[in-house]
């Protein structure tokens, strides 16, 4: 009888202990997921880090034929507002990621785009206001001479003059 009953002790406690190690090792799994998906952001943060820096550097003549390129397409689509495109690809990574729960993330994003695209509007205004370039010469003229709104800015500014004239151009951007 005494026998028995420290069989099932020892029964008993080895169950005791195989469940914690079950209740342990499934308390570990989502753990383990999110060192995954942190390892993961810090990877695609440092990535984008290095991209904006090749990006910059580029952008002042440092990239060689790499540069040369993305320079040259930089400046024709953004114009002036390029020096300005490392900083926002960082900051709208850093942006994403820290708000990765936040359900609006990708109307955000697309504010900050747009935002972005603005400027380059107002600057492609500033530099042409009352004579606008068509998109096609701005892109031209801002890759060659690394001023004005570039591609984007001209889109907008050029189509907003048509309809609105200059002020209206002004006050609608």
């Amino acid at each position: 009888f005494e026998g028995d009953m420290a069989a099932r002790k020892t029964t008993a406690a080895s169950k005791g202990k195989a469940s914690s190690r079950t209740r342990t090792a499934k308390a570990q799994e989502p753990e383990d997921a999110v060192i995954t998906s942190n390892v993961f952001t810090d990877i695609i943060l440092w990535l984008c880090i290095a991209i904006a820096g090749l990006i910059a550097l580029s952008l002042f003549g440092i990239g060689g034929i790499f540069g040369a390129a993305a320079s040259t397409v930089l400046f024709g689509l953004f114009g002036v507002a390029a020096y300005i495109f490392p900083f926002a690809i960082v900051g709208g990574a850093f942006f994403a990621f820290s708000n990765q729960l936040n359900q609006k993330i990708k109307l955000k994003m697309i504010a900050l785009a747009m935002i972005f695209v603005l400027l380059c509007v107002v600057i492609e205004l500033f530099m042409h206001g009352e004579n606008p370039l068509t998109p096609i010469s701005a892109f031209i003229d801002s890759r060659a001479e690394h001023s004005g709104g570039g591609f984007f800015g001209a889109c907008f500014a050029w189509i907003f003059h048509r309809v609105f004239g200059t002020v209206g151009a002004y006050i609608v951007t």
